[in-house]
Formats: C-alpha cells, sequence, structure tokens
C-alpha cells in the first residue's frame, strides 16, 4: 500500500527544506565587516554582522517544512488505522508521539489497539518507537523532535534563530610587521560578532563569515542545525512512511 498523502507531504516539506538553505547561504551574503578600536582597551577589535531579517524568513520556511512534516506522520497513522483500527479515526487522530514508552503504550491501549490489532501495537511500540529515545537506544531521530518543533511552532515563532559564526581568511600583523592567517568562532548568538585582539596587532584581512544556523526549543531540548537536521529529519520520517507501507502490505493491504 503506498501512502501517497504521506509521501506528497514530505515531498512539500523538501521544497521548503530547499527554500531554507538557499535563504542561509543568501544570509551570509550579507556579511560586512569593519575594524575598529576598543573604546577602553585601545586594541583594535574587528566585528561582523549580519542582516537579521534574514533570521525571520528563515524561522518561517523551517516552520513550513517542519508542519508538513509532521503532517506526513499524521496522514501516515489515519490511513493506517482507517484500515487496521477503523474505531479510532476521528478528526482529532494524529500520530501518536508521547515522552516514554509507557505512556505511548498507555494510550495505544486507551484506544484498545493493543486488542483490535496487537500487530500494530507491537510494530509502532517495538519498532517505530515515537518517543524521547536516543537513536542509539532504537528510537527514530526525528520523529520526537519534529513532534516538539511543530508543537512550538503552532503556538510561537521559531526563533530565536540563532548562529554560531565561523570566520576564516583573517590576518593580523604584529609589531615586527609579520603577518599571520587566523580564524575565528563565537558561541551561539545573534549578530554581532566581535573578536578582540592584543596590544601592538592589526587586522590585515577581516576575514569572510559563514553562519550555522540553528533553531532550539527550550521546553525539549530539541534543537537543529538549518538546513543539514532538516534534510536528516525529512529522509527519517520518509523511512517511517516506507516503514507503515511494508507494514501494511504485510497485513494484506
Amino acid at each position: 500500500m503506498n501512502l501517497l498523502e504521506a509521501r506528497a507531504k514530505i515531498e512539500r516539506a523538501n521544497v521548503h527544506i530547499g527554500d531554507v538553505e538557499r535563504r542561509v547561504n543568501a544570509l551570509e551574503q550579507t556579511d560586512t565587516a569593519i575594524v575598529e578600536i576598543h573604546p577602553e582597551h585601545g586594541t583594535e577589535r574587528l566585528t561582523h554582522t549580519l542582516d537579521e531579517s534574514g533570521f525571520d524568513q528563515i524561522a518561517l520556511v523551517t516552520g513550513d517544512a517542519v508542519h508538513n512534516l509532521n503532517c506526513a506522520l499524521d496522514y501516515t497513522w489515519l490511513q493506517t488505522i482507517q484500515k487496521l483500527a477503523p474505531n479510532n479515526v476521528n478528526d482529532r487522530a494524529k500520530f501518536p508521539v508521547h515522552k516514554t514508552i509507557n505512556e505511548l503504550k498507555g494510550e495505544l491501549r486507551k484506544g484498545n489497539v493493543d486488542t483490535t490489532c496487537p500487530h500494530l501495537f507491537t510494530f509502532i511500540v517495538d519498532e517505530i518507537q515515537p518517543c524521547d529515545i536516543q537513536p542509539c537506544d532504537g528510537g527514530n531521530p526525528a520523529i520526537w523532535p519534529i513532534h516538539c518543533f511543530a508543537n512550538r511552532d503552532k503556538h510561537r515563532f521559531l526563533i530565536p534563530v540563532l548562529a554560531e559564526g565561523h570566520i576564516n581568511g583573517i590576518e593580523v600583523q604584529d609589531e615586527t610587521g609579520k603577518r599571520s592567517p587566523g580564524s575565528g568562532f563565537t558561541a551561539p548568538q545573534k549578530p554581532p560578532y566581535c573578536f578582540d585582539i592584543r596590544m601592538g596587532l592589526h587586522f590585515t584581512k577581516k576575514g569572510k563569515l559563514t553562519a550555522n544556523v540553528i533553531v532550539e526549543d527550550e521546553k525539549s531540548g530539541c534543537r537543529m542545525d538549518i538546513p543539514q537536521t532538516l534534510v536528516m529529519y525529512s529522509g527519517a520520517i520518509a523511512g517511517v512512511v516506507e516503514a507503515f507501507e511494508s507494514f501494511l502490505m504485510s497485513e494484506g493491504f
């Protein structure tokens, strides 16, 4: 059985992920750099900054991608229970995701999935494991974070969108005239990114900034690098859909 609606949602998510990648690349092109004298120390300070309005656009498109991946899961579950547990079909039916396996089992048992379709119960609990479980322990790497980010996006904008600043191509000259190449790195923060050097050194090349954009959900502790983690999530959700298709075929559909 092909879950065409779920696959269509993943394809739509991939379109948004491509847009995210283009916007991150465009964000890096807004990099500007200046060298100033530190007002207190008298040393040189190199400051790189980006157009912060780009962060808002990235957040919007990221939310669209997350929404479509989450919908792919909901569509997968709905089409599955339509075949195997029709009494559970209603306007509020959605993919079962919980913090723990015990909470997941409780919801499935509440809907009598364990008795009406024990194969589905076992498949969800043992193979899919849509919980906050690390992949190294058998958990799915995408279902729980996508669930958390989708819930946040319903109520709050997916911000802050932070960036770790990597600056390559810096060159510094010392008192003897010797020039040395260098690079810089900042902790996650919004622009500007500032780098100070000791007295007697001078910046001769300002370098170029590349941004590692990240989105965090403080409540769940989930974090994703944009767009790399989104690409991984999309592939993992596609794997879930494929697993359900194979399962449904094994059940005669």
